[in-house]
């Protein structure tokens, strides 16, 4: 009887055993397949894709905030998800289209969540994430080093070393200029009244939507650094009206403060970074010479801005005096600036030229200029603004990298030569890839948005919209510039999807979209040791 009470619990126990067993292989097993699954996880998400993952994620994010009725001034607003979508991602992006005027749409807390959404995008989630572990978490270099490839894929740096250096400069100073206009231009908004042409009706509409800080202490803090913030991230959003700057018209001393935020924010920051460190150098004494990416980049930068802008002067002021912002036919004559002087409508043309190197900004409608400069308008945004800024395009390198092939094509020369130095032929492929796939992407998107035309909605001019305004809308969002012909009010559903995935890749970048479709691996590689070469005549 003992032995066989003895081989039971033997035998309970050998089963007990047996099941913890059962229960840990099949755990390990699990575990391993968890393991393997991470494993592929990590490899497929490179730098790249893991910079496309977030910045979806945290537009998702911010869509879901702004859509909630916490967010807007009128709780029953009739505001979808696709409208707070498009929202974010012109946030995110620092574009600054709208479906709907952004102080009237939203109170102070969805306006901080859209000031919060352009300053990521503009000093970059990775960049963010890497002074949270270089200076909060005082992880020094071993943190820093984990996003070194993540900064790289989001700001375009070629030199990974270089990227920690140059995002600390650009990102303090981001902040810097941010806090100095803000405690400039809160005393200028507290005690100045605007004082738009009112009897001009397009700025008497303005003046209606006026959000006027001139006595509101709070109200003038606020809008300093909503705007200051907005102009050096290039994002084009504003608090002042449904009209942007068109209440402070001839406020030159605001309107100069905003050309310098994004000018400083839009030449890109690598070439800032390198003319610091050329002003140090020099000033102790040492030879500093500016790379030629920053030769390529400003020089490029200016040339655009100058050279449109002179051709905008041409066809208002001298060519088409009938069609543009001095127009006194019937139909411009809500919003023509004919009533005033010529030097109150060549700084108009001044200002809102250089806002189409990607502030977003206007004190003049758009529908105001004729359609020549409205065409000058799409060139200057497709180009954008330099490399590794606030700002979208093609970017000025990229233009720069193709002008100087051009002629050196027309030299004869086998390679591309620009300031004495030899370009290598990758920049060069490159350059032409990026330049042609986005002309491919903006024309695609052109056929989409241009479903949107409709006889019944008018321009501010009383015209119908016609394909030039959707030319313009495209290359607004492609450039992230964010100025508007009011299309992107009246747009369809599959219009604003299209606009909402050129913005993304305007901010991300051509590069970064081409990336997304290379192989698992993610590496290059080269077959052409397969196949016999081909002559192909190209013209």
């Amino acid at each position: 009887m003992k032995k066989e009470i003895k081989k039971e619990v033997n035998e309970k126990s050998m089963n007990r055993k047996l099941k913890i067993y059962k229960l840990i292989f099949k755990f390990e097993k699990i575990k391993n397949s968890f393991l393997l699954f991470w494993y592929k996880v990590q490899k497929f998400m490179t730098p790249n894709r893991q910079l496309f993952a977030w910045y979806l994620i945290i537009t998702l994010f911010g869509a879901t905030l702004l859509y909630l009725p916490i967010t807007h001034n009128d709780p029953t607003l009739n505001f979808d998800y696709l409208d707070a979508l498009f929202t974010s991602a012109s946030a995110f992006s620092d574009t600054g289209l709208t479906v709907s005027p952004t102080a009237q749409s939203f109170n102070i807390f969805g306006q901080i969540i859209i000031f919060i959404l352009f300053i990521i995008g503009g000093i970059g989630w990775f960049s963010i994430k890497m002074l949270f572990f270089s200076y909060l978490l005082r992880r020094g270099r071993k943190g820093v080093y984990k996003t070194q490839k993540e900064l790289s894929e989001e700001k375009g740096f070629i030199n990974q070393g270089s990227a920690i250096n140059v995002i600390k400069f650009a990102t303090f100073s981001i902040l810097f200029f941010i806090v100095l206009f803000t405690i400039i231009l809160t005393p200028f908004f507290y005690l100045t009244e605007a004082s738009a042409p009112t009897d001009i009706t397009y700025y008497s509409n303005a003046m209606s939507t006026f959000n006027d800080p001139e006595g509101n202490l709070g109200l003038s803090l606020w809008t300093a650094l909503f705007t200051s913030a907005s102009a050096i991230n290039n994002a084009g959003f504003d608090i002042t009206s449904s009209y942007s700057l068109a209440p402070y018209f001839d406020n030159v001393f605001l309107q100069v403060s905003i050309m310098f935020l994004f000018i400083f924010g839009g030449i890109g920051f690598p070439i800032l970074y390198d003319c610091k460190e050329y002003f140090k150098n020099r000033s102790s004494g040492i030879k500093f010479r500016l790379s030629v990416v920053t030769k390529i980049a400003v020089g490029i930068y200016f040339a655009v801005a100058l050279v449109g802008w002179l051709l905008v002067v041409l066809f208002e002021m001298v060519i088409f005096t009938s069609q543009g912002i001095a127009s006194s036919n019937n139909l411009n004559s809500d919003i023509s600036l004919e009533p005033l002087t010529i030097g109150e409508q060549l700084w108009a043309i001044t200002f809102n030229t250089f806002s189409t190197r990607n502030a977003g900004f206007s004190t003049v409608s758009m529908n105001a200029f004729s359609q020549q400069s409205q065409m000058v308008f799409i060139v200057m945004m497709f180009i954008g603004s330099g490399p590794s800024s606030t700002a979208g395009g093609i970017r000025t390198t990229t233009m720069g990298i193709i002008i100087f092939t051009i002629w050196s094509y027309m030299k004869n020369r086998n390679d591309t030569i620009a300031l004495k130095k030899t370009i290598p032929k990758s920049s060069v492929y490159e350059a032409f890839i990026v330049s042609a796939t986005a002309i491919i992407l903006t024309f695609v998107s052109v056929m989409v948005v241009s479903s949107s035309l409709s006889s019944t909605e008018l321009r501010a001019d009383g015209q119908p919209y016609s394909m030039i305004d959707v030319i313009f809308e495209v290359m607004s969002a492609f450039g992230t510039t964010g100025l508007s012909n009011g299309l992107t009010s009246q747009a369809n559903d599959a219009s604003l999807i299209i606009l909402l995935l050129v913005m993304f890749i305007g901010q991300l970048g051509v590069p970064t979209l081409l990336k997304q479709f290379r192989a698992f691996s993610g590496g290059m590689t080269s077959n052409s040791s397969q196949y016999t070469s081909s002559n192909v005549f190209t013209g």
